[in-house]
């Protein structure tokens, strides 16, 4: 993927929390990917108080593949009703 340029992982942040609360997750399959955006954070400067953007560490690949998907998403056009999702338990 090329760069994106400045405010990429912000317009990726704002996708995912306007997708996010649409979404649900099988506990057993996601855990790991679960994991991984609950950890996902920004660094700070803690002296100015300010800041610098997403940390990049373990937890930064994935969830930049999910708001490249949350960014790409594009609503199902079918009229064709969706099954009842189960419901595999919350994200805290």
């Amino acid at each position: 993927v090329r760069n994106q340029g400045p405010g990429a992982a912000m317009q990726r942040i704002d996708a995912v929390r306007r997708l996010f609360p649409r979404m649900w997750f099988n506990d057993d399959a996601t855990r790991v990917g679960v994991r991984a955006l609950g950890h996902y954070h920004e660094r700070r400067n803690e002296e100015r108080n300010v800041g610098l953007g997403p940390e990049h560490d373990w937890s930064s690949h994935a969830a930049d593949a999910f708001g490249l998907m949350a960014i790409d998403y594009k609503e199902p056009t079918t009229t064709a009703e969706i099954a009842a999702r189960p419901r595999y338990g919350t994200i805290a």
